[in-house]
C-alpha cells in the first residue's frame, strides 16, 4: 500500500511540474489581458446651453461651446461638452454653416468618450421673431474617437439630432441633442 500512495504522490509531482514547464510566462502580460471589444447600441439625450466663447474661428465664425447635462446608454447620468463655430447665413432656407465639432461625454465616474462629426445639415426651420429669433434643427453625422477609463481604445458612430432657439440678440442659445449610434468598447 505504501508503494501505491507513492507511486501515486510521484504521479501527482509530476503532472504538477509539467504543467509548470515554462516558468517564464508573465500570465500579466498584455497578450494575456486583452479583451475582446462588444459592440452595442448607443443612444443618449442632453440639455444646455450655447455660449459665445474665445477667439472668431475664421472669417464670420463665431465659435460656440455647449455644457449640457443628460443621460446615455453606456455613460449613465453625465455632462456633455460641445465646442465648435458656426456662421449664421440669411439666405433662402436660412442655412447654417458650421465647422469642426468636436465633443466630450463625461460619465458620473469620470470616464470619458470623445467624438468629432464629419458631417451633418443645420437649417432654420421656422423663424419667431424674425429677424431675431428662430429654431435651429441639425442632423450631425459623428464617429466616436476614443475616451479614457473604460473607454479608452472606443469606436462608433452616432447620428445626433439637435435643436436650438437662436436669439441673434442674445450670446447664449439653449439646445437639446439626442444621438443613436453603435459603440464599440
Amino acid at each position: 500500500m505504501k508503494s501505491l500512495v507513492s507511486v501515486f504522490f510521484l504521479f501527482t509531482i509530476a503532472f504538477f511540474v509539467s504543467g509548470c514547464s515554462d516558468m517564464n510566462t508573465d500570465i500579466t502580460s498584455p497578450e494575456k489581458l486583452t479583451k475582446d471589444k462588444m459592440t452595442v447600441p448607443w443612444k443618449g439625450n442632453v440639455e444646455g446651453i450655447a455660449i459665445t466663447f474665445g477667439t472668431p474661428c475664421g472669417t464670420d465664425m463665431i465659435p460656440k461651446k455647449l455644457t449640457a447635462a443628460g443621460n446615455s446608454s453606456h455613460l449613465g447620468k453625465g455632462t456633455a461638452d460641445f465646442r465648435y463655430c458656426v456662421m449664421y447665413t440669411s439666405g433662402e432656407g436660412g442655412i447654417i454653416i458650421n465647422s469642426g465639432i468636436h465633443s466630450i461625454l463625461t460619465a458620473a465616474n469620470g470616464d470619458e468618450l470623445w467624438m468629432d462629426f464629419v458631417s451633418g445639415s443645420f437649417q432654420i426651420t421656422e423663424w419667431i421673431e424674425p429677424p431675431y429669433v428662430c429654431v435651429v434643427e441639425a442632423t450631425i453625422n459623428g464617429v466616436v474617437v476614443g475616451g479614457t477609463g473604460r473607454f479608452a481604445d472606443a469606436t462608433g458612430n452616432g447620428v445626433c439630432s439637435a435643436v436650438q432657439m437662436v436669439d441673434f440678440r442674445l450670446p447664449d442659445v439653449p439646445t437639446v441633442i439626442d444621438w443613436t449610434g453603435t459603440l464599440s468598447y
